[in-house]
C-alpha cells in the first residue's frame, strides 16, 4: 500500500539518518557489538533488506543483505541523470576501493578530498543531501518494480526472469553471451523480450552500450524493439532523446516505432525528431507499415525540403 506524502517524507528523513550512522561504523562492522559500540539499529533498512532478498530468493545475511540492497538502488538511483553525483559520492563512501579493508573514517576523508571541502561543508552540503535523495527514491522502490512490472505485463517467474529483474548489467550480457554461444535462440528470445519490457529507458543506454562493446548487436535489436513496443509514450521520448544523445544511430528505434507504434504516437516522436534526417525514414517506413495493413490513412506531419530530400 502507498504510504500518504508526509509519512514517505518522515520515512525518508530516517532510513537518511540510518545511512549516516551506517556510513560512521562501515558495512563491514554492521553486525559487531563490542564494550562501547552496539550493533547497529537498522529499523528501516533492515526491513527493507529481508524483503529484497526475499524476492531475490537469497538466504538471509544482515551485512550481505543490506549490501545487495544498497548496490541494487544505488544502480537504479544512478541510472537517472539528476541522481548521477549523489550517486558517485554515496558509492564512494560505502563501497569505494576496498572499502572492506578501509576504515569508514578514510572512505570519509577520501570523498572529501576529491571535492576539496572541509568537514561541516561535506556533511551539510554533499552528504546529508545526498542520502536524504537516496532515501526518498529507496522508499517504495521495490513496489514500484513490482508495478513497473505489473503494468508492463512482466512475468518474472524462473530462472530467466530473476535473471533479467536482477543480474547486473555484466552478468546480464554475460548470461546472453551463454546463450548465444549455445545457440539456445528460444531463450535468448524470451530474455531479450524480458529485459526490454522491465528496463527502463535510463537503465537501457549502460545496458546497450555494454552489450554492443561485447558483439551482441542482434540481441540488442531485440530488446530494443521490445521496450519500443512496450514503453508508455513518455518512456518512448526519453528513449530517443537519450540515443541522440549519446550520438548513436536510430535505425532500430526508427524501424520499431514505425512498426509498433500508433500513428499518433509516430507523430509525437516526429516532433522530438524535428529536422533531423531521421525524421523522413521514419515517415516512410510508418506510412509503408499503415499501407501494408490498409489501415485508415492518418496525416502525418510535414517534413521541410531540406529533410525530405
Amino acid at each position: 500500500m502507498s504510504e500518504k506524502p508526509g509519512e514517505a517524507e518522515q520515512r525518508a528523513q530516517r532510513i537518511a539518518r540510518e545511512l549516516a550512522a551506517l556510513r560512521q561504523r562501515g558495512l563491514s562492522a554492521l553486525s559487531i557489538s563490542t564494550h562501547n559500540q552496539a550493533a547497529a539499529e537498522l529499523a528501516e533498512l533492515i526491513p527493507l533488506a529481508q524483503a529484497h532478498a526475499e524476492r531475490l530468493d537469497r538466504l538471509w545475511d544482515e551485512r550481505g543483505s543490506v549490501k545487495r540492497l544498497l548496490l541494487d538502488v544505488l544502480a537504479a538511483f544512478g541510472s537517472e541523470p539528476e541522481y548521477e553525483d549523489d550517486a558517485g559520492l554515496i558509492y564512494s563512501l560505502f563501497f569505494y576501493k576496498d572499502s572492506d579493508r578501509v576504515a569508514p573514517g578514510e572512505l570519509l576523508r577520501q570523498a572529501r578530498d576529491r571535492l576539496n571541502v572541509e568537514r561541516t561543508k561535506f556533511r551539510t552540503d554533499y552528504q546529508n543531501p545526498a542520502f536524504l535523495s537516496f532515501a526518498r527514491f529507496l522508499v517504495g522502490w521495490i513496489d514500484r518494480k513490482a508495478a513497473a512490472r505489473d503494468q508492463r505485463g512482466v512475468d518474472t517467474a524462473g530462472e530467466l526472469g530473476q535473471a533479467a529483474l536482477t543480474f547486473s548489467r555484466n552478468d546480464l550480457t554475460s548470461l546472453f553471451e551463454t546463450l548465444v554461444r549455445d545457440e539456445n535462440r528460444s531463450d535468448i528470445a524470451k530474455l531479450a523480450a524480458l529485459v526490454g519490457r522491465l528496463y527502463s529507458s535510463h537503465e537501457l543506454i549502460p545496458l546497450v552500450e555494454i552489450m554492443r562493446r561485447r558483439s551482441l548487436h542482434e540481441q540488442v535489436d531485440a530488446i530494443l524493439r521490445e521496450a519500443v513496443a512496450s514503453m508508455d509514450i513518455y518512456g518512448l521520448i526519453d528513449l530517443v532523446e537519450l540515443f541522440y544523445k549519446e550520438g548513436w544511430r536510430l535505425d532500430t528505434l526508427i524501424s520499431a516505432i514505425a512498426a509498433f507504434r500508433s500513428a499518433e504516437d509516430v507523430a509525437v516522436i516526429l516532433s522530438v525528431i524535428g529536422d533531423r534526417k531521421e525524421a523522413a525514414e521514419l515517415k516512410r517506413q510508418s506510412e509503408a507499415v499503415r499501407a501494408a495493413a490498409k489501415e485508415p490513412e492518418q496525416q502525418l506531419p510535414e517534413l521541410n525540403d531540406e529533410v525530405a530530400s
